[in-house]
């Protein structure tokens, strides 16, 4: 699994350098300064999470549970419905097209998304208590 999850976030690391690229030359001439700090916003949270879905990989491999599984989940729902709505208003406004209301509710939905992975990760890291010494009886 830890491989699907490799694969996943280098998918969305490489989007995320294209996206950047796109923004940074072919964006910034049609759409307002606001927009572009809107697109540069998804852009970096889809490549932290990128790299948020390698730890919880490398993490899954060493400690195989589903609340590490989880947060990989979430850290992808999150990027594509936070970014992915991010990218689409700026799309539909550059176009032209009236932002539905739908699209821009994704957005707290993918942040929302984003904070469950995390703690999903917080709750899935074992506690190692080998150090402790248990008392003599």
């Amino acid at each position: 699994m830890h491989r699907i999850l490799f694969k996943t976030a280098a998918f969305l690391a490489a989007l995320s350098v294209i996206f950047g690229a796109f923004g940074a030359h072919a964006l910034k001439d049609f759409v307002s300064v606001e927009d572009l700090n809107s697109a540069k916003t998804g852009i970096n949270y889809q490549m932290f999470h990128s790299i948020a879905i390698i730890i919880a990989g490398m993490m899954y491999r060493h400690y195989p549970n589903k609340k590490i599984l989880w947060a990989s989940y979430f850290f992808v729902i999150g990027t594509i419905l936070f970014s992915g709505s991010l990218y689409a208003i700026v799309l539909l406004k550059t176009v032209g097209v009236p932002i539905n209301s739908i699209i821009a509710m994704l957005t707290p939905l993918g942040g929302v998304s984003f904070v469950v992975g995390w703690l999903c990760m917080f709750m899935g890291i074992p506690v190692d208590v080998s150090y402790i010494k248990k008392p003599k009886q």
